[in-house]
């Protein structure tokens, strides 16, 4: 029996599932995120191994896997490559290994391979990716929380904290969201808010996860969140068409697919 194991690692979270060469998934196993940018490197790592252990468990396999196929985060250059290949063979999960940044993965799974195609990820962060008929590739955004990742998670709570401090200072239109983060800080007052996320080693994942309260203010009718989420939706929308054109793909049938947590949030009222 062949032996594969796949792991979708990001930010967030790593999802590993093991399957033989029919396509049977034999075990499934989840654990923290393994985007060594936002982690850190050994908790990358460990996170990576948790899951495949708890895959492992699930499905009563010891042996050295066939093929090991590694989608992970923040793989975006050489460097990226060398840290991450240098984290993950070390721990010999597989006899083949293949690494790609997870929006590889994600191209495959919504697409099943075929060409023209292009996925958008919504998720902690942000990108889209696809392939022409040729089989040349392009990506868009995934720079990063800092420099990028435009209609993400983390995009859409760091616009909605923005949004409720300007609604507090009187600076911008009122907002649910301004009782809604104090609510779920337990402060009193917005402004208590700043030592919550400023002194307590807050990090993007952290950000990120507020992102479903702008979709509770939204779903209440607030503007400022309506807007928040229509603009996350433009975004991502762009950055699926950039990669489009950057592939030269007009007018042919084209599949087109989403990934990631900002996606089953609900829709962009």
């Amino acid at each position: 029996m062949v032996l594969v194991v796949g792991l979708d690692s990001g930010a967030t979270k790593s999802v590993c599932a093991i399957a033989d060469e029919a396509g049977r998934v034999l075990g499934v196993g989840s654990s923290g995120g393994g985007n060594y940018h936002v982690v850190g490197v050994k908790a990358a790592r460990d996170n990576v191994l948790e899951a495949v252990e708890e895959a492992r468990a699930q499905a009563r396999i010891e042996e050295t896997f066939d093929v090991g196929c590694f989608g992970m985060g923040g793989l975006d250059s050489k460097h990226d490559y060398e840290t991450i290949s240098g984290f993950l063979r070390p721990l010999n999960l597989a006899r083949r290994y293949v690494i790609v940044n997870d929006v590889v993965i994600a191209y495959y799974a919504v697409t099943a391979g075929e060409r023209p195609g292009a996925v958008v990820v919504g998720g902690t962060g942000s990108i889209a990716y696809g392939m022409n008929e040729m089989g040349d590739e392009a990506r868009s955004g995934g720079w990063g929380w800092i420099m990028g990742d435009e209609g993400s998670a983390l995009d859409i709570s760091r616009r909605a904290l923005m949004a409720a401090a300007k609604a507090y200072d009187g600076r911008g239109p009122g907002t649910v969201l301004v009782e809604l983060f104090e609510r779920h800080f337990g402060v009193d007052r917005y402004e208590d808010v700043i030592p919550l996320i400023y002194t307590r080693g807050v990090g993007p994942a952290d950000i990120a996860s507020l992102a479903p309260i702008v979709t509770v203010a939204a779903e209440k009718g607030d503007p400022v969140a309506i807007g928040i989420l229509e603009e996350a939706g433009r975004e991502l929308g762009e950055a699926i068409v950039a990669v489009a054109r950057r592939l030269g793909i007009r007018g042919e049938r084209v599949i087109v697919g989403a990934s990631g947590s900002v996606f089953r949030a609900g829709s962009f009222v």
